[in-house]
C-alpha cells in the first residue's frame, strides 16, 4: 500500500491462492468428466491431473476453453 505496510496485500499470496483454487477446481472438474465417461480407475484422474498441471505451467490453458482443456488432459 501507500503506507508501505501491506505491500503483498495482492502480490505471491494471492497469486498462491488463485493458483490453488485453479487446481482444486480442475481436479475437481477431471474426475467429474472420468466419472461421467466411465473412467472409473483413479490413475486416470490422477494422470490428467498431472497433464493439467503441466498446462497450467506453460500457460496451455490461456485463451482456452476449461471444458475443452480439462478433456483434452483427460484424453
Amino acid at each position: 500500500g501507500a503506507t508501505g505496510t501491506d505491500d503483498n496485500a495482492d502480490g505471491p499470496a494471492a497469486i498462491s491462492e488463485s493458483r490453488e483454487l485453479t487446481l482444486a477446481n480442475g481436479r475437481r472438474r477431471i474426475f467429474a468428466l472420468a466419472g461421467a465417461v466411465g473412467l472409473t480407475g483413479e490413475h486416470y484422474g490422477e494422470a490428467a491431473y498431472r497433464w493439467y498441471t503441466l498446462a497450467l505451467k506453460h500457460q496451455f490453458t490461456r485463451g482456452r476453453r476449461g471444458p475443452n482443456v480439462i478433456a483434452a488432459c483427460l484424453y
